[in-house]
């Protein structure tokens, strides 16, 4: 009887120790069997088996199936776009004097018409990319009057001299590359048009012992930059057609060159035949402004000249071209172009380039002082200079909040292994 006893002691101990069924007393538990034995436990093999416990089993296995179907498809995507990225460039294939920017928004350099010309821009590219370029700006049509495509308006042999039998598959490839186009145009200065339809551009009266004369004005002197008339029907029709066919290359913008008459102009006693009301800059500006209601997939934007964006600085009152309803406005910030003995707010600079971080931040902040007005919004990308290998400029420009920049490269030297845009 003791014998039975203790091995009964023992197997309550077994149970106890290693159960092998489990009491049954949350009765309204979901794995609640439905069958227990005569002792009041039910076992774990009815648990297991029991629908509740294989629907919940069933409903693991396809939470579980679904995350691992969801972080392949994740590291799949990740490396397929990883594949895609350009070759990781190597140190000795960066110029010793090239330095990387990190920007947000449009990273411009500035290159010549002579690019389109190009049978192909493979070397122009692998430049842009070691210099952190997102953006490229060619000159599509320059103030002399020369079209580096070839327009469908009617212009001189002379006009097109320079002309690129195909520029899209040179625009083609840059924006393969990533890398954006914006076509440069310069609408009113057009030195050959002006040349071969005198009574279409602006003129000054000259007075001489034969009497007084009108004769074309260059604002450059020297017969360079001639103006056409912006209320003249015929050079906005002829502007217009350009433009078309620069928007049908598939260009990610487009930037109008001046559209500003220079400051000076009154002084001279600059005019237009049949003249409207508005002054010049404004109608200008309304052209503009027309042309960006025809093309609303396109961004625009306009140039500020020095002359004109320091006099605006000086009276407060925002160019004309802040009114020409494109995206943005591109004040010209290029210190060799700065006149000497140029006041900005309390400060006077007598050589503006010698202090390149000190000039540029006052004279970006007195231009983003002009960047919302009543009737206009727009957003400034600054022009500077190539030349500031020592990124002064840049500085500055981070220091009044700007993110995006036009890098002008003066000696055009963009074929040349030492090209650096910062």
């Amino acid at each position: 009887m003791a014998k039975k006893e203790t091995a009964k002691k023992r197997k309550r101990t077994r149970r106890f120790l290693h159960p092998s069924h489990t009491k049954g007393y949350y009765r309204f538990s979901k794995d609640f069997p439905s069958v227990t034995d005569s002792e009041g436990y039910r076992d774990n093999d009815i648990i297991v088996n029991s629908p509740a416990k294989k629907a919940s089993v069933r409903r693991g296995l396809i939470v579980l199936f679904v995350c691992v179907f969801v972080a392949s498809f994740f590291v799949t995507t990740v490396c397929f776009s990883v594949s895609k990225l350009p070759a990781q460039l190597n140190e000795s294939d960066i110029p010793a004097n090239a330095e990387k920017t990190v920007f947000s928004g449009y990273n411009a350099a500035y290159l010549t018409g002579d690019v389109l010309s190009y049978s192909s821009a493979e070397s122009v590219i692998s430049k842009m990319r070691v210099l952190g370029v997102d953006t490229v700006v060619i000159d599509f049509k320059d103030a002399a009057g020369n079209f580096y495509y070839n327009p469908t308006v009617n212009v001189s042999a002379e006009a097109v001299a320079k002309a690129s039998e195909n520029p899209k598959k040179i625009i083609d490839e840059f924006k393969e590359a990533d890398i954006a186009v914006f076509a440069r145009f310069a609408c009113f200065a057009d030195d050959i048009y002006a040349r071969t339809n005198q009574n279409e551009a602006a003129f000054v009266s000259v007075t001489t012992e034969e009497g007084t004369q009108e004769s074309i004005w260059y604002s450059n002197g020297n017969d360079s930059h001639a103006w056409l008339n912006p209320y003249s029907s015929e050079v906005q029709y002829y502007l217009r057609v350009a433009v078309e066919d620069i928007n049908s290359m598939n260009v990610d913008g487009i930037i109008f060159d001046y559209i500003e008459l220079p400051a000076d102009a009154a002084e001279n006693d600059v005019r237009f035949k049949d003249a409207g009301a508005e002054s010049p800059s404004s109608a200008m500006s309304s052209f503009i402004a027309l042309l960006n209601s025809v093309y609303v997939d396109c961004k625009t934007a306009a140039v500020v000249p020095v002359d004109v964006m320091l006099n605006s600085i000086k009276t407060g009152k925002a160019p004309s071209a802040f009114l020409s309803e494109c995206d943005f406005v591109i004040p010209d910030a290029r210190l060799s172009l700065m006149p000497e003995n140029t006041t900005i707010g309390t400060r006077q600079y007598a050589k503006p380039h010698l202090s390149p971080t000190e000039f540029i931040t006052d004279y970006m902040n007195g231009v983003m002082k002009f960047a919302s007005g009543e009737d206009y919004s727009v957003k400034i990308i600054p022009l500077l200079e190539a030349a500031d290998t020592s990124g002064k400029q840049l500085s500055a420009l981070a220091g009044v909040k700007g993110d995006s920049y036009i890098m002008y490269n003066a000696e055009m030297n963009y074929t040349d292994d030492n090209f650096v845009v910062n």
